[in-house]
């Protein structure tokens, strides 16, 4: 029996106990990836071959991310450079 704190007599889970929680979990979260997976591919006429996620395919996610942190690398260059060009007018 786990013990009971005082936060609102919410039992107090052992490490072990956790531990076993995480393990669950974590069989869950895969049976039920494997499942959409297969049904997806079924279903919808998915290629096998490309990784999917619940957001589309992963090679886009990249490709998203990485146009992303292009646009983010050009924006501070150009503030880079502002500060320096501004450095020499104010001083």
């Amino acid at each position: 029996m786990a013990k009971k704190t005082k936060r609102e007599g919410a039992p107090k889970l052992t490490k072990a106990q956790l531990q076993a929680y995480r393990v669950r979990k974590a069989e869950t979260i895969v049976q039920a990836s494997q499942t959409v997976t297969a049904t997806a591919v079924e279903d919808v006429g998915l290629d096998e071959g490309v990784e999917y996620t619940s957001w589309g395919r992963v090679d886009e996610e990249y490709s998203m991310i990485r146009k992303d942190l292009r646009t983010l690398l050009t924006i501070t260059g150009l503030m880079l450079i502002i500060l320096i060009v501004l450095t020499f007018v104010f001083v």
